[in-house]
C-alpha cells in the first residue's frame, strides 16, 4: 500500500477531514485570527492532529460594537471635553482552504457596524453631567455623523 497523506479541507465554515493511506501522516488544524477551534469538544492552543471522525466545530471571535462616554472639566468648570469612544462590531466570516495535510484556519473581517449615536443621547449624557451652556451642537452633529473618537469643547 503507497503511502498518502490526509487532508483538511475548510468550506463555508464547515471542515472535512480525509484520513491517510499507509504510512501516510494524519492532517493537522490550528487556530489563527478571528477563530476558536474546539476538537471532540475542547478548546486547542496549538496545532492538533484530527481524523475522519472527529468533531471540529469553528467559533468566529468577532466584537461587539462597543461607545463610551466619558467628560472631562477643566479651568474650575469653564471647559468640558466630551470624548467618544467607538468601536465598531466585526463581522466575521472564515477562510476557505483548499484540501492539504495543514489548516491554519483564519477568519476576515467582513464587514464593520457602528453603533447609532443620536443628538439626543449626547445631549442627555451632557445634561446628566451638569453640562447645560456653550454646547457646540454642529459638533455634536458632526460626531454623529461621522462616529469616530472625538473631543468636543464646551465654554
Amino acid at each position: 500500500m503507497q503511502a498518502k497523506d490526509g487532508t483538511i479541507e475548510v468550506k463555508s465554515g464547515n471542515v472535512f477531514v480525509e484520513d491517510p493511506e499507509g504510512a501516510g501522516r494524519y492532517p493537522q488544524i490550528k487556530a489563527g485570527k478571528f477563530v476558536n477551534i474546539y476538537v471532540d469538544g475542547e478548546l486547542i492552543e496549538d496545532e492538533q492532529v484530527v481524523f475522519s471522525d472527529s468533531e471540529i466545530r469553528i467559533e468566529k471571535t468577532g466584537r461587539k460594537a462597543v461607545k463610551n462616554f466619558n467628560i472631562s472639566v477643566e479651568e474650575k468648570g469653564l471647559k468640558a471635553f466630551l470624548k467618544l469612544d467607538i468601536q465598531p462590531e466585526l463581522k466575521i466570516e472564515i477562510k476557505d482552504l483548499p484540501p492539504s495535510n495543514s489548516a491554519d484556519v483564519e477568519g476576515f473581517i467582513k464587514e464593520k457596524n457602528y453603533p447609532e449615536i443620536s443628538q439626543s443621547e449626547i445631549s442627555i449624557f451632557l445634561l446628566k453631567n451638569k453640562i447645560r451652556y456653550g454646547i457646540k451642537k454642529d459638533i455634536i452633529r458632526e460626531i454623529v455623523n461621522k462616529k469616530k473618537e472625538r473631543q468636543v469643547s464646551h465654554c
